[in-house]
């Protein structure tokens, strides 16, 4: 697969660091290329074009590729996602990994998940969700014993890979909440 990246200098590290090494990238489109460009060489990628935010359009001109990859800041990603819609590219084309560097993002949600492995008998149910599940939700009110694996700027895809490992590992009840309505599965 090739991507054009649209990252932040600061984060550029990181997201080699977790990438596939083999991941074929056409472009690095960054807020600041000098730096950017010393980075992206320590990992072997001397040779990838280094562009400055400011020609993003340019970019997706210019360069083939299958998916832009939004690796910015939860700050930047609005304005990211508004340039993209604007210059025509397709949602489906577009793959979000933002925050690498934020340890709450990765780390606690991981580390949750193998606290949740090495006691799944004490719940019998969880919760994932974004921000008004994790704003809303007070998980001692249940009955059941419930685990919460809701967090402010989670989207969709994120609330489905951690529905999928629970459920992979023998979770029991799924609560799926939306603004509407409540709904409760059971695994």
């Amino acid at each position: 697969m090739r991507v054009l990246v649209i990252t932040l200098a600061n984060y550029v590290g990181v997201y080699l660091s977790v990438t596939n090494p083999a991941l074929d990238i056409c472009a690095f489109v960054t807020d600041a290329p000098e730096p950017t460009k010393v980075l992206v060489s320590k990992f072997g990628r001397a040779n990838v074009p280094v562009m400055p935010y400011y020609r993003l359009k340019d970019c997706l001109e210019d360069f083939y590729f299958d998916k832009v990859i939004d690796a910015t800041d939860g700050l930047m990603h609005g304005k990211v996602m508004e340039e993209l819609s604007r210059f025509s590219v397709p949602n489906d084309k577009i793959l979000t990994l933002i925050n690498l560097n934020a340890p709450i993002c990765v780390d606690t949600i991981t580390k949750l998940l193998i606290h949740y492995k090495q006691h799944i008998t004490r719940y019998k149910m969880f919760v994932t969700g974004v921000s008004h599940t994790y704003h809303a939700i007070d998980i001692s009110k249940f009955q059941l014993p419930t685990i919460s694996f809701a967090y402010d700027s989670q989207d969709l895809y994120f609330d489905y890979k951690i529905a999928q490992q629970i459920i992979a590992m023998g979770g029991g009840y799924l609560l799926c909440i939306d603004r509407t309505r409540t709904v409760q599965f059971q695994i």
